[in-house]
């Protein structure tokens, strides 16, 4: 019985040749950026940032989220961005880069502290036990509960395409009055 010829390349340069082959021939499976649906479907992104102040005092680690409805798609976007020691955030909405779509866009500033109780069980009603499993740590905001929803944060402001969107976001104790932008200026 007579031997392959690949019986003696070792194996390093038998899994050399399938990359060297295999992986151009992978990479032509996947959809071309022009042939992928949600590629064609996102919005154009602008770079958009700000500072976020509670009762005057910037807010560390707060996570900042514009949310919208673009109307020729009719999908919603959030961009996101968490504040850095000064209050400051930038926004981004999808992996591969910065800003957020032009447009109105209602806002959401929520900071979880910890307690330093925990909360005997899981992390989610009905998941599994785990032996030995303390809890998780039970958690509060920081600042007033309403700015953590779009429905009575009272924060909302435009995204434009020509300008610097830049933004303060100034937050109080008391409740915004109603239909305005509430802490936002440019």
């Amino acid at each position: 019985m007579k031997d392959s010829r690949f019986a003696h390349l070792p194996l390093a340069a038998v899994i050399a040749v399938l990359i060297m082959f295999g992986m151009p021939m992978l990479a032509r499976l996947q959809p071309k950026q022009e042939d992928d649906y949600w590629r064609r479907v996102r919005p154009v992104t602008y770079p958009a940032s700000g500072r976020v102040l509670y009762e005057e005092e910037p807010v560390v680690d707060a996570i900042v989220v514009f949310h919208t409805t673009v109307e020729a798609t009719g999908y919603s976007y959030s961009a996101v961005g968490t504040t850095d020691v000064e209050g400051r955030f930038w926004l981004r909405t999808f992996n591969d880069g910065y800003g957020a779509a032009a447009g109105r866009h209602q806002i959401t500033v929520q900071k979880m502290v910890p307690t330093g109780r925990i909360i005997e069980g899981t992390a989610y009603e009905g998941g599994p036990e785990f032996p030995g499993f303390p809890g998780e740590p039970e958690m509060v905001s920081a600042l007033p509960e309403r700015f953590a929803d779009t429905t009575t944060s009272g924060l909302f402001t435009t995204v434009k395409n020509d300008v610097e969107n830049s933004f303060v976001i100034r937050l109080t104790k008391e409740s915004p009055p109603e239909a305005r932008s509430a802490g936002i200026s440019r």
